[in-house]
């Protein structure tokens, strides 16, 4: 786009400016010198491509008119009923129409204004996948209808939740479990309480390589549930402040990524010969067990049995859910 908007694509016109000499004729039409302004928008095959979108979108085209003055009219459209796609469909047909006519010049394939505008619905019907669109109204119906988005998503509403640890059933114990992924290291927190919030354990540790946060969750949790299973201390419940970590847990028919396949599967033996459960927890009430993971980066292994032993980092943590504070977090609904 910016070199289309400074005029300098390498069309003939442009590249004799550097002492190149290109043949002149538009392999699109075949009956017209090859420019940018041209080969780009007046040749007739390039038109038939625009009036389809100017027919959908009921703008855009106009006879006579420049290139950059084509952008101009659909990038100043009141476009807020359109999601976007008012600044971002005439980007997607200059470049399919570039590519097209760099496919007429160098391998001689014949130009099609249908398999052209195929292309361009195509493409913006993967990046409707990629980025939901929130057009409103009839227009985003339109959209849907003309194969150039693939669903219409209504805006998400945000609301005010709030979090805090909640203490186990009495005379059970929950285990919370987080990881620090980051450029200083990897490394994982685990800590075990009762149904009072009372310590039971509390368990710092370096973890090995890991290629990604969330396969650094699948070890850190299987690290506290190896700890649990070697000193017979089965918690009732897991908690885990990843979403995607729970739900490969729980759920049988979860699609496991191979990195975390073994991980999953141990946890998943363990708590199912337990009885016990896991469930996906805001940070908010993770933050006993992620201020250890971020202290194992500093230090040696470690497990704290008593509450003073701890660092005071982890102790404000713990003290903040004891006395059942809560934290504020913005969701979507």
């Amino acid at each position: 786009m910016w070199r289309l908007l400074r005029r300098l694509l390498p069309f003939p016109n442009v590249l004799q400016s550097f002492g190149f000499w290109l043949p002149s004729v538009c392999p699109i039409c075949l009956a017209a010198s090859s420019s940018m302004e041209h080969c780009l928008y007046h040749c007739s095959g390039v038109q038939m491509v625009w009036r389809h979108f100017d027919k959908i979108f009921g703008f855009g085209s106009r006879g006579g008119i420049s290139v950059r003055e084509v952008f101009q009219n659909w990038w100043l459209h009141d476009s807020s009923s359109l999601g976007g796609y008012a600044c971002l469909l005439p980007c997607l047909v200059r470049w399919t129409l570039w590519a097209a006519y760099n496919e007429c010049l160098y391998n001689g394939t014949p130009f099609s204004p249908s398999r052209t505008i195929r292309k361009i619905k195509s493409e913006a019907l993967l990046l409707s996948l990629a980025r939901k669109p929130r057009c409103k109204g009839s227009m985003g119906s339109l959209l849907v209808a003309e194969g150039l988005i693939a669903h219409i998503y209504s805006p998400l509403r945000r609301t005010t939740v709030w979090v805090k640890w909640m203490a186990p059933p009495s005379v059970r114990l929950k285990l919370n479990s987080n990881a620090s992924f980051s450029v200083h290291g990897v490394a994982g927190g685990a800590c075990l309480r009762d149904a009072s919030g009372h310590l039971v354990v509390g368990l710092c540790y370096r973890l090995g390589a890991a290629s990604s946060a969330l396969e650094a969750e699948a070890l850190a949790l299987q690290n506290a549930i190896l700890w649990c299973e070697v000193t017979a201390t089965r918690p009732h419940l897991v908690e885990a402040d990843s979403l995607t970590l729970a739900k490969c847990v729980s759920s049988p028919r979860e699609l496991i990524p191979w990195r975390i396949r073994e991980p999953v599967l141990y946890i998943r033996a363990c708590l199912s010969e337990w009885g016990s459960t896991i469930r996906h927890v805001f940070r908010e009430a993770n933050q006993v067990a992620d201020a250890l993971a971020e202290e194992a980066l500093n230090t040696d292994p470690k497990v704290f049995s008593s509450f003073v032993l701890m660092p005071n980092k982890v102790k404000l943590a713990m003290m903040y859910d004891l006395r059942g504070f809560a934290s504020h977090r913005i969701v979507r609904i």
